[in-house]
């Protein structure tokens, strides 16, 4: 998946409403919501609902990153070959997304003592996770990607005010 290019398409559909990008805990709440989904579609075993959920997500993923200035890039991502594994290395990288912004625009602020890091760090772990996430269940994540773009050009086409 070209993610420049991924950023770029989400950046132009957001463009187009009044409201711009959520706030980063609204984003937050989108990414818990879309991973409990992935995990429910894992347990009822309905692999082509997983790739559409595993679409939702990299959209909020692709929303977080571009509000805050931050380029993903593509890498190689690990633990493709394991679903189980994956789906814990998303679900963990998600809670450091989470830790993160709650260290940026919330009350808990960092240890002294505590791990150095970054949310461009955290997102592009989350992104990677994705990746494999999506790579372990074989579901192609362009068809995952361009899913999640048509459904919310159909479904929320009158959902927030334009510009």
């Amino acid at each position: 998946m070209n993610i420049a290019l991924a950023q770029q398409e989400v950046n132009n559909w957001i463009q187009q409403f009044a409201i711009q990008y959520f706030k980063p805990h609204e984003i937050i709440t989108q990414l818990a919501e879309e991973l409990g989904e992935i995990a429910n579609e894992i347990l009822n075993q309905d692999i082509k609902r997983v790739g559409q959920e595993i679409g939702d997500l990299l959209f909020a993923i692709i929303c977080m990153a571009n509000s805050h200035g931050i380029t993903l890039s593509d890498k190689t991502p690990a633990l493709a070959d394991n679903p189980e594994k994956a789906f814990l290395a998303l679900s963990y990288s998600i809670s450091q997304i989470a830790r993160e912004i709650n260290h940026l625009y919330g009350p808990k602020k960092k240890k002294p003592q505590e791990e150095s890091s970054t949310l461009q760090i955290r997102l592009q772990e989350g992104y990677e996770s994705i990746q494999a996430l999506a790579k372990s269940y074989k579901v192609e994540i362009n068809e995952s990607f361009s899913y999640i773009m048509k459904k919310l050009d159909k479904r929320d086409d009158g959902r927030w005010e334009k510009k």
